[in-house]
């Protein structure tokens, strides 16, 4: 990090690829650079290096991050938080240089629904400021969200042509390359790229998530096992996302039809307490509907999901998680909660924005159906579900999430 250069009432100093950032201090761009790194590595320290780079006189840019992960947080209290942040630069933001004036707007735009119009802000700054990992993260996962798969595998690979090999976090590009490439069922291509990342950078979450997906749709259990086993030690010390990792594990042990093993993954690893976080909760209600559709016995293990389920009732940017949510809701018999969530969902179709067109066009029949399925009503659910099939990657996940509603369609059509 050098000197420092005077900028308006802060200083500009470079961050870990020698992009200028402004600060008040040394220590404050410091801490912001903290934070990229234990965002890029999905560290489980996240929660209090965020708490630290916004203390005291932060980094513009880490003001704008902790607005990033509130939205991530997929929370009304989250949005509002992210809108607290642009206000705080409003009417007129100064001392900010160009690429921190792109991330406020890009911020702005996420928060009010408008996904595809904050993911071309991304794609602009990286246009002039190819080495801003930030932004190249946020585009790449947010296009994913919704299904925005072309998009997601042109930016990472103009990235890649672009970085040198030496530069901070270049293998994760791999990683990011071979989740697009395995969505788009390129896995030959995918399973190379993502084993050199993870050769590269062992504790890389991302990559080692990006080949057990090509893995998993290629249905090599053993394979996918073998693979991740053996990286137990890594998972059991990295962040919240390692639970959706172990999730796949538990995939594989279900093709075995290892139900006893998949449940201890379920109950120690997937979601061994009761965190709300948008990811943990659909791993666990996933799992437990593909027992049902097999007629496993789960015992008392649905009495934990509906607090979680119900927790997001009127906020709706997510129908994919929503999805999820109603048949938890129907499966615990908790209708009034149900009824809330449709009617919201119902209610949030009336916006602009990008979630509403999903809802509109395949979140709402898709979650009217996984609760019919989940009340014990097949032909219902059937009747639903079916015509909402073709839609579903405008839902967003993976291919190898969306695979429950497959299952369910299935079920709900024997």
């Amino acid at each position: 990090m050098n000197n420092g250069i005077e900028r308006g009432a802060d200083i500009e100093y470079s961050d870990a690829w020698g992009l200028s950032i402004t600060a008040p201090s040394r220590e404050a761009a410091a801490r912001f650079r903290d934070l990229i790194d234990a965002y890029l590595t999905m560290s489980p320290e996240i929660a209090s290096v965020l708490g630290e780079a916004i203390s005291g006189e932060a980094a513009p840019l880490s003001k704008i991050t902790y607005g990033y992960m509130m939205l991530l947080a997929n929370t009304a209290a989250g949005r509002d938080e992210a809108a607290d942040v642009v206000d705080e630069f409003s009417p007129a933001p100064t001392g900010l240089n160009q690429r921190e004036q792109g991330h406020l707007t890009a911020l702005s735009k996420w928060a009010k629904g408008d996904t595809p119009g904050a993911c071309s802000e991304w794609a602009a700054i990286l246009d002039t400021e190819p080495l801003d990992m930030l932004a190249a993260r946020l585009e790449h996962f947010e296009r994913f969200s919704f299904n925005d798969l072309d998009g997601m595998l042109s930016s990472v690979q103009r990235l890649r042509s672009i970085w040198d090999d030496d530069t901070p976090y270049r293998s994760y590009l791999d990683g990011m390359a071979c989740f697009s490439l395995e969505e788009l069922g390129r896995y030959d291509e995918a399973e190379e790229l993502g084993r050199g990342a993870v050769d590269a950078a062992p504790r890389d979450l991302w990559s080692i998530h990006s080949v057990a997906h090509v893995l998993e749709m290629q249905g090599r259990a053993d394979d996918g096992i073998n693979w991740l086993e053996p990286k137990s030690d890594v998972l059991h010390s990295s962040g919240s996302f390692a639970g959706h990792i172990w999730w796949h594990l538990g995939l594989y042990h279900l093709a075995h039809d290892d139900h006893d093993e998949v449940l201890r993954l379920l109950d120690e690893l997937v979601r061994p307490d009761e965190a709300t976080e948008g990811l943990t909760l659909t791993n666990a209600i996933s799992m437990l509907a593909r027992l049902d559709f097999l007629g496993v016995d789960v015992g008392d293990r649905w009495d934990r999901l509906p607090e979680g389920s119900a927790l997001r009732i009127g906020y709706h940017a997510k129908p994919f998680n929503d999805c999820h949510f109603a048949y938890a809701l129907a499966r615990t018999g908790h209708t009034e909660e149900l009824e809330a969530l449709i009617a919201g969902m119902e209610a949030w179709s009336d916006r602009s924005d990008e979630a509403a067109r999903v809802i509109r066009e395949v979140g709402l029949a898709t979650a009217k159906g996984m609760a019919a399925l989940g009340a014990r009503d097949d032909a219902e659910a059937a009747s639903l579900l079916g015509p909402a099939a073709a839609n579903w990657p405008m839902l967003g996940g993976s291919n190898a999430q969306r695979d429950v509603f497959a299952r369910a369609l299935n079920h709900a059509a024997r």
